[in-house]
């Protein structure tokens, strides 16, 4: 145990992040309350495998999900996601956020099949949090629904983006099915 807790403070220093301390009675760090919210995260959706300190991966990486870093209101602004972006998402990629204007957590996609594939929010702790999107330098088509309704709510061109889903679609995305 005392060495994964070693390998977890060397993970978190070479990012940058404050390290917690190991006094028993020593207020939480903000990085100790990012791993506590990546392993709750991991916790409730079985599967993924912690990729960074900000960061869960599920399906061999095609799909990613980024929480903002202490003190960032963006996954984006965090430091971890890559510059080649928009927004923070990946190019060849398809993204997800929780807020408004690419704010707050970050789901990342790019598994597609000419015949389409359906993805659950729930199965990542996304359900009904999506706020805004980006479809970064891909040729993949994205419908988004809602199954309580059973509405598409809004579709994903190739290459496009919204800050905001508008009023009647915000928090409503259950599922997605994605073309290539």
């Amino acid at each position: 145990m005392r060495k994964l807790i070693l390998v977890v403070m060397a993970m978190l220093t070479a990012a940058g992040l404050a390290v917690p301390s190991t006094s028993a009675d020593a207020q939480p760090s903000a990085a100790s309350s990012l791993q506590g919210k990546i392993a709750q995260e991991l916790r409730a959706h079985p599967g993924g495998v912690q990729i960074s300190p900000n960061q869960i991966a599920w399906l061999g990486g095609s799909v990613v999900l980024t929480l903002p870093a202490p003190g960032a209101r963006t996954a984006a602004a965090s430091g971890v996601v890559p510059n080649t972006t928009l927004h923070g998402c990946p190019g060849g990629w398809y993204c997800f956020y929780q807020d408004i204007n690419f704010g707050g957590r970050m789901l990342q996609f790019q598994d597609c099949t000419p015949g389409g594939t359906i993805q659950y929010f729930s199965t990542y702790g996304f359900r009904n949090e999506t706020s805004s999107w980006v479809v970064n330098r891909s040729l993949n088509f994205v419908n988004v629904n809602d199954t309580e309704t059973g509405y598409n709510l809004w579709n994903e061109p190739s290459n496009s983006s919204s800050s905001w889903v508008g009023s009647a679609n915000n928090d409503r995305a259950d599922w997605f099915i994605c073309y290539s």
